[in-house]
């Protein structure tokens, strides 16, 4: 609207522009401009999906959140609690996410010297749910585990002694 879509100067002269003129500052006091080679904001072949995009648009917020749920858009929960009016959304765990909580479990076992089965016991029973969810199962290597403990333990122990000297 004030004129400020810089898009750098013609680097070439043609009939309608010269060597050097901006390319910017044309659209100055537009709100709203058209795509170029388009006729109107949709085109026809659109029609059937923005009519349903309308109708689905005035139905209570209750409906729309159903429809959402039937569609696969959004899960049950998600949308009881949003039609309901509470700000609710689902996450999943992510790798990163699992593992680390893996890893500060170990961390805190080292540290008191205790030995690990529990933990592993826990995390070879997480695998084994991993892997009846098939692709979507997101397994943890135990030595993965290890071996980023061990960092960590590693890495607060060298930062102790530094402090000590």
């Amino acid at each position: 609207m004030l004129g400020y879509d810089d898009k750098g100067a013609y680097l070439t002269e043609t009939k309608e522009h010269e060597l050097g003129e901006p390319k910017g500052g044309k659209l100055t006091g537009e709100i709203v401009t058209r795509r170029p080679g388009k006729e109107g904001p949709i085109g026809i072949s659109q029609i059937p999906s923005y009519i349903i995009s309308q109708l689905r648009g005035i139905m209570p917020i209750q409906v729309q959140y159903f429809l959402g749920w039937l569609q696969g858009e959004i899960e049950m929960f998600d949308a009881i609690g949003r039609s309901a009016g509470a700000h609710v959304s689902s996450t999943y765990p992510t790798e990163k996410s699992i593992v680390k909580t893996f890893v500060e479990e170990y961390v805190d076992i080292k540290k008191k010297g205790k030995p690990f089965n529990d933990l592993r016991e826990k995390v070879d029973e997480y695998n084994e749910r991993q892997e009846l969810r098939g692709e979507e199962g997101i397994p943890v290597s135990w030595s993965t585990i290890v071996k980023k403990g061990l960092n960590i333990v590693k890495t607060e122990r060298a930062g102790e002694r530094r402090t000590e000297h």
